[in-house]
């Protein structure tokens, strides 16, 4: 399956634990040259500075991605 960076971070990400929702991707970390993804980034708290830009990230690395 293919999908655009846009298309991705349109999609929420939830915790399998506990099922609570993480939020909405805010970043994409991918390895060159192997050209392989390395993790994800979401907002880690949510905040009225979350609107400004300013939040705490949560990086979750690819191979905890279900």
């Amino acid at each position: 399956m293919e999908l655009s960076f846009k298309e991705l971070s349109k999609r929420e990400v939830i915790n399998v634990t506990d099922g609570k929702c993480l939020g909405h991707i805010v970043d994409l970390t991918l390895d060159f040259p192997k050209g392989i993804m390395s993790g994800i980034t979401v907002p880690a708290k949510r905040s009225i500075f979350n609107c400004l830009g300013f939040y705490e990230r949560l990086f979750i690395e690819s191979y905890k991605i279900k």
